[in-house]
């Protein structure tokens, strides 16, 4: 073998070895990133959780620190996001930003609930399917008091870290505002006050329903803003309409007024809420999938589960989107009065 193939081979297996040497010190960096922000969101989800059990000057005390617990999720987010735009070059562009997108779908599969509440009295369904490298949707369903159980759909602009930032300051603060008796409207204005409060660089705007139900006297209490709707099937006349009203969405100004729907439900009622995303998905011809579709399949199936429903929506989505590529998320909550 001559001289100048042996450099070669030698210079090829450095290249080699210092490839994998950088392969194995990026993955150190990002779970080292995953370990720290895991372990701050545990203790987060610690803190929610006894919110509703303490008194004020706790809840004062557990609001600052829950304050600082986001912010330092934020500043881990964004050393990942920094360090992901580190590694980007030319022609590596399109793999890093996959890259961050698939870190920040993984949190945001973690803050989906894993399991749902069996509530009395009520059947739930839901889904959500991610997009890639979106990281715009969460759902939360929250027993928060003997009187309340709250509904969250929520659809947070931009995509990947820079949405999952948004997301988890808006969980935070929701999970916190619904242990209080204030209205819909009222812990939506929190919510409002809290994201434009933050002076942070990335956008901060989302669309969110909530709804407020109180199983004792049948009430619901709906508060949105932006583009998450909300629908009531009556069972009495077997129609649907669209309760919701339009708003400004989350995060634009502190000033922005939110109203509060209460609607009295019974038996066989069911509300359902989701995102634009699963409203406007696409078939393969470019038409929207729509809230008529999704109110076909609703009223067909009226006599299911809220569960059955939901998976019906999910086929019959998935039938109609067909093998279009769809740009953003999908995700449906059904609440269904027994």
């Amino acid at each position: 073998m001559s001289e100048e193939n042996e450099n070669s081979e030698r210079e090829e297996k450095e290249n080699s070895d210092k490839e994998e040497k950088e392969e194995n010190d990026h993955k150190e960096n990002f779970t080292s990133y995953e370990d720290e922000l895991i372990t701050l969101l545990n203790k987060l989800s610690e803190t929610i959780e006894t919110f509703s059990t303490l008194s004020r000057e706790q809840a004062e005390k557990a609001i600052l620190e829950t304050n600082i617990k986001i912010n330092n999720c934020k500043d881990i987010l964004e050393k990942m996001e920094e360090y992901i735009n580190k590694l980007k070059s030319e022609d590596e562009e399109k793999t890093e930003l996959n890259k961050g997108g698939s870190i920040a779908s993984k949190y945001q599969k973690d803050l989906l609930p894993q399991k749902l509440p069996v509530i009395p009295k009520m059947s739930i369904g839901c889904f959500s399917n991610q997009a890639e490298g979106v990281c715009g949707d969460y759902y939360d369903i929250l027993a928060s008091r003997k009187d309340k159980i709250s509904f969250i759909m929520s659809d947070v602009a931009g995509k990947g870290m820079n949405s999952l930032i948004v997301m988890i300051m808006i969980r935070s603060i929701l999970r916190l505002a619904v242990n209080t008796a204030q209205s819909a409207a009222t812990i939506m204005t929190w919510a409002n006050k809290g994201i434009c409060g933050d002076s942070s660089k990335i956008d901060h705007f989302a669309s969110v329903a909530l709804i407020n139900y109180n199983a004792t006297t049948k009430e619901a209490e709906i508060a949105t803003c932006g583009n998450n709707p909300v629908f009531l099937f009556s069972a009495s006349d077997k129609t649907i309409k669209q309760v919701s009203t339009m708003s400004e969405p989350l995060g634009v100004t502190k000033e922005t007024v939110f109203e509060n729907i209460t609607l009295k439900l019974n038996s066989g009622d069911i509300l359902a809420t989701c995102t634009d995303g699963l409203l406007e998905s696409l078939n393969e011809n470019g038409v929207q999938y729509s809230s008529s579709s999704l109110s076909r399949i609703i009223i067909k199936n009226c006599n299911a589960s809220a569960k059955e429903i939901s998976n019906k929506v999910k086929d019959d989505l998935k039938k109609f989107c067909g093998v279009a590529q769809q740009y953003d998320d999908q995700s449906l909550l059904v609440i269904k009065i027994q």
